[in-house]
This record gives structure tokens, sequence and C-alpha cells, in this order.
């Protein structure tokens, strides 16, 4: 109870003990207590597969329109990946 969408894909724990879980209808962090749902930049799809968490608690997580976006606690912001050096690739450990 409390999730956008009975689909989800990931659960990552951040440096503060909060949950994210990302889903096929967006992101939501849970305190121990309650669901929030992350408010996300205008993205053509909230449907977020692909995550992974940094060693500072952010997490970055690609939506099914290939849109890169980072969650740092309740903020996100929309990665933009049009200027990217051509030798630059992103990929998950």
């Amino acid at each position: 109870d409390g999730l956008p969408s009975n689909t989800t894909y990931q659960i990552f724990e951040d440096p503060k003990g909060y949950l994210y879980i990302t889903t096929a209808k967006g992101i939501c962090r849970f305190d121990g207590a309650e669901f929030v749902k992350i408010n996300l930049p205008n993205l053509q799809s909230e449907d977020m597969p692909m995550a992974a968490m940094d060693s500072q608690g952010r997490l970055f997580t690609a939506n099914l329109a290939g849109e890169l976006v980072c969650v740092d606690g309740l903020s996100c912001s929309l990665i933009n990946l049009s200027n990217k050096p051509k030798e630059s690739i992103i990929k998950a450990l």
C-alpha cells in the first residue's frame, strides 16, 4: 500500500536509511512509516526500470524514453545528455 504501481523494479537504501523504490509509475521514498512519491520533472515516461545509487546516496535512474534523472533526497532533476562528449559512457557496476 502506498506505491504508485504494483510493478516495482529496484530498491535502494541511502546512507540515512531511507529506501528508494523505482516503479512503473515513478519513484518513491520510504521512511519506515510512509511512502512519498518523488515529483519528477516533465518526463516522457515515469517508468523507471534502471537505476543505481552512488556513494553519496544520490539515485540515478533512467526511464523507458531514455531520459536520465538524479534523485537527491526528495528533489529530482533531469540530466541533459545532449552535450556529453562522444567518448562518455554511462555504466553500472
